[in-house]
């Protein structure tokens, strides 16, 4: 590009392409865009209009093969087959009846999280058979959440009460957590966790196994990652 471009897109919004400045690069950018398209200046970091900065939603998911076992592991069994005897899916069984079992994982607050702001906790999981009337399913979660260079104190077990009624087998449900407060959190800090289903808890009485889908946190987030590289 040799000269600066302007007009109009056919929302009427006028837009300018320019030539970048940046060293060596010479990227032609949207300097002022059409609906929905910020400002972009390519430097070291590319910004966006504070007025685009809306907050948004994802996840930090947790898929049933990133899950670590130790004692008192669930069972990893088939889930479902195609009807006619083939391998089938797997994934782990939560038993109901006699036995606490547990599952382990650690994840990382990403460098996109709304700094300070909640996170929400919440496991994806079905029923295997029909509960045959309304019941309860208790998830608990251990966990302690630490920020670089912070000491890692003492942990703190939340739990998940959802009820379940006939017929519900075999469908997809989520258990979802009170918020976690994120304040005084850095993005890059550290979520040691502890999943486990107790059968003795007083308010499960589901006596059969609960299988596990994915375990996931919602977060808010404003930007595509952050500005520094590393909290601190």
């Amino acid at each position: 590009m040799t000269a600066n471009d302007a007009g109009s897109t056919d929302t009427n919004l006028a837009y300018v392409i320019v030539r970048d400045f940046t060293v060596n690069l010479n990227f032609p950018e949207i300097n002022k865009g059409d609906v929905n398209w910020p400002s972009i200046y390519t430097k070291a970091m590319r910004l966006i209009d504070a007025d685009l900065r809306r907050e948004v939603w994802d996840d930090i998911r947790v898929p049933s093969t990133a899950l670590k076992t130790g004692a008192s592991a669930p069972d990893f069994a088939q889930l479902q087959d195609n009807g006619s005897g083939s391998i089938g899916v797997f994934t782990w069984m939560f038993d109901g009846n006699s036995t606490l079992e547990q599952v382990f994982f650690n994840v990382q607050i990403p460098h996109g999280w709304l700094q300070g702001g909640d996170i929400e906790p919440h496991v994806h999981w079905t029923p295997t058979a029909d509960p045959g009337g309304a019941l309860n399913v208790v998830w608990q979660l251990e966990y302690v959440w630490v920020n670089q260079l912070g000491a890692i104190g003492n942990t703190t077990i939340i739990e998940a009460i959802i009820g379940i009624d006939s017929g519900d087998e075999m469908d997809h449900l989520r258990s979802d957590f009170a918020n976690i407060d994120g304040t005084g959190k850095t993005f890059s800090s550290m979520l040691m966790c502890r999943l486990f289903r107790d059968p003795a808890h007083g308010s499960d009485n589901y006596t059969n196994d609960a299988a596990f889908l994915e375990f996931d946190f919602h977060f808010k987030k404003t930007v595509l990652g952050s500005l520094n590289e590393d909290p601190i």
